[in-house]
């Protein structure tokens, strides 16, 4: 799952709402560090009530994570989104199936983003209102080592505004590229559009069914 799937149905939550966000910024700014079950637990009992409550967005995002992942809709759909971007990959060395996954969750973000304008805008203003050093330095308590970087990172997504990029084609190609050169990976050329453009109604299709997945009982 992307940014705004995990933090959709809790916004007003400020810090929750930034902890949803960790374990993405995590990857980004140190793909070494992780958010580990027992760290966690620890700090779900932290002093400051506000860690305790950037944990449990934290958790959050990785519970919706298995959910997602695990849910037969999420099958289904990687499998036709897949269909579609094999063809654009031929010998580029970029994973398709890592693609295929990537552009499922985008995607899914874009039809929500449409969807909830403003949920998107109160999301933005949850994030902008915890402190980015605040942030890092809590993180730094839960994983019990600094992150340096983290509250740069933060900042320069709010500015970014990512979310609003992905509603357009020439855009969300560039974001993804930024993606690709962070992984080392080569760029998607232009006629990589057409898979875009073939992929949104198969996650749109999908959109209700992957978004239930998240509060169904087991």
């Amino acid at each position: 799952m992307n940014y705004f799937a995990h933090a959709f149905r809790f916004v007003g939550r400020a810090r929750f709402v930034t902890g949803t966000a960790l374990p993405d910024w995590l990857s980004v700014v140190n793909r070494r560090l992780r958010f580990r079950p027992p760290r966690l637990h620890q700090a779900a009992h932290h002093r400051d009530q506000n860690v305790s409550e950037l944990v449990a967005g934290v958790k959050q995002h990785l519970e919706d994570d298995r959910r997602f992942h695990n849910c037969e809709a999420f099958s289904r759909c990687l499998v036709t989104v897949l269909q579609e971007v094999r063809p654009f990959l031929n010998g580029m060395g970029i994973p398709p199936v890592f693609l295929s996954h990537l552009l499922v969750e985008v995607l899914l973000d874009a039809q929500l983003v449409q969807s909830r304008r403003a949920d998107v805008v109160r999301y933005y203003a949850d994030l902008e209102s915890v402190d980015p050093d605040w942030t890092e330095w809590a993180t730094g308590e839960i994983l019990g080592q600094p992150v340096s970087g983290l509250g740069h990172f933060i900042r320069l997504f709010c500015r970014e505004r990512i979310l609003l990029d992905y509603a357009d084609n020439v855009h969300l190609l560039r974001r993804l590229n930024q993606v690709m050169r962070r992984l080392r990976l080569p760029d998607l050329s232009d006629s990589f559009q057409n898979a875009l453009v073939a992929s949104r109604p198969i996650v749109t299709a999908h959109a209700e069914e992957l978004l239930r997945a998240l509060d169904a009982p087991e």
